[in-house]
């Protein structure tokens, strides 16, 4: 992979619903050298998917995680536990991990009642697999350019983010069409969404801008084989001790100016922080914690450090279907 190459993904990795145009303009190559190479890239398998980043948050929902270590099964039950989760229209993130934990689903939904009943149907069916489990909360999840592809410093905290108090937006069942499809695939033009949803081009538009916003879509990036880049994805639970108001932003901070972390997850439960990146090798990744231990001594207490070694799905609306349902029952509810 050339430099041309990797200054197109960190193109489209900052946004990808971005025109051709205006992308290989801002390279300084033609529209049809950007064409070619894209097709090669997504042929190749390393451009996988183009999808929006949704504050799931604005739309009512919260974020859990769970981590899950698996007893000494065969590889098709690893298989089959994978592909119970995915099947789920409340799994926003499906990795499987080397390490402590063996699997991590990051689950959206209404309210921690909800994720029990989701999580008992998943013990009864699958409960014998599992050694054991960690239940946690994500109040907030910062996402962060892959500025590491043109060697650029990142600007500090992500703007995109999941997260925070929740509070439904009101949209209409046009902007929750759009927003399901925009979710399979963002690269789709208006014209295209019009077509296939059946409603008027000008429609498309306004639930775009709409949605935009109101900041449910936070903006839209490319999903990549990180190994076909290169590059290894790890993640850290870290432990936090003796936080405030005036050192937690400027931890977040710290972490957030190495331009291999693609994410930072703040949690509520046995570890505070997550840290996922994306690096040449492990080395990388323990210098990066080594230097927030030296900054922060009296307040990273421990971390455990997972590889992703596949990530299993990614879906920002998975709910899509369950939220046009509610759509249409509570619209005719005001009817009767």
């Amino acid at each position: 992979m050339d430099q041309i190459e990797q200054r197109i993904l960190w193109a489209i990795d900052r946004n990808c619903r971005e025109s051709h145009t205006r992308i290989a303009e801002s390279l300084g190559i033609t529209k049809q050298r950007l064409h070619y190479r894209l097709q090669r890239l997504q042929q190749c398998g390393l451009v996988k998917r183009y999808i929006p980043l949704i504050d799931m948050h604005r739309l009512g929902f919260l974020t859990f995680r769970i981590y899950f270590r698996y007893k000494n099964l065969e590889r098709f039950r690893s298989s089959e536990i994978v592909r119970h989760f995915e099947r789920l229209d409340h799994t926003v993130w499906i990795g499987s991990l080397e390490g402590v934990w063996d699997l991590e689903v990051v689950f959206a939904v209404r309210s921690f009642v909800q994720l029990n009943n989701i999580f008992k149907q998943a013990r009864a069916t699958l409960g014998s697999f599992f050694q054991r489990y960690n239940i946690s909360m994500s109040p907030v999840c910062y996402q962060f350019n892959r500025n590491y592809l043109v060697n650029r410093r990142q600007p500090g905290i992500a703007p995109a983010y999941y997260g925070f108090e929740p509070s439904p937006a009101k949209l209409g069942r046009n902007d929750l069409r759009v927003l399901a499809a925009l979710a399979q695939d963002c690269r789709q033009t208006n014209r295209d969404l019009a077509l296939r949803l059946g409603i008027a081009f000008r429609t498309v538009r306004q639930s775009i801008d709409r949605l935009e916003q109101l900041k449910i879509i936070q903006g839209y990036r490319a999903v990549f084989d990180v190994e076909k880049l290169g590059r290894r994805y790890y993640k850290a639970l870290i432990k936090l001790t003796e936080m405030n108001e005036e050192i937690e932003p400027r931890l977040y901070k710290f972490c957030g100016k190495f331009n291999s972390v693609t994410y930072l997850t703040e949690v509520l439960g046995d570890w505070q922080l997550e840290i996922d990146v994306e690096v040449a090798d492990l080395r990388d990744f323990t210098k990066l914690l080594s230097l927030l231990r030296q900054e922060f001594p009296l307040n990273v207490i421990d971390y455990e450090i997972l590889e992703v070694v596949k990530e299993e799905k990614i879906d920002f609306f998975p709910m899509a279907a369950s939220a046009l349902k509610d759509f249409d029952r509570q619209l005719s509810q005001i009817n009767e």
